[in-house]
């Protein structure tokens, strides 16, 4: 019985994500080239991130990027994928996402109810 409930678990987690995510549909591919996510906040330094697959909306992969470590407010990106093979970068595409400030009223009128 343990064992059933482990395997249900695991079987559940395994398309969980914890924090929001930007996610560009798949890459394209080409034979022995190796492409790369790019992108940069602001006029921050860029960012260089493997390509992975987002299980619940994508088939193969492309950009993934955890939004989670942003600071609150609004944030404009470029996101680009970079050519291992050729050394060339695709075009730049802008994104602005706006990440709400932590806090925020709690849960009111609590109480212990049968």
């Amino acid at each position: 019985m343990n064992r059933l409930l482990v395997a249900a678990l695991l079987l559940m987690a395994t398309g969980a994500h914890a924090a929001p995510f930007l996610v560009s549909d798949p890459a394209p591919s080409s034979p022995g080239d190796t492409l790369t996510c790019v992108y940069q906040i602001g006029s921050g330094a860029a960012v260089s991130t493997p390509l992975a697959v987002y299980p619940p909306t994508q088939t193969g992969p492309g950009c993934v990027i955890d939004l989670a470590p942003f600071a609150a407010g609004s944030a404009t990106l470029q996101l680009w994928y970079h050519s291992s093979l050729w050394g060339v970068d695709s075009a730049k595409v802008g994104f602005t996402v706006a990440k709400p400030a932590a806090g925020g009223p709690g849960p009111t009128n609590l109480r212990i109810a049968p």
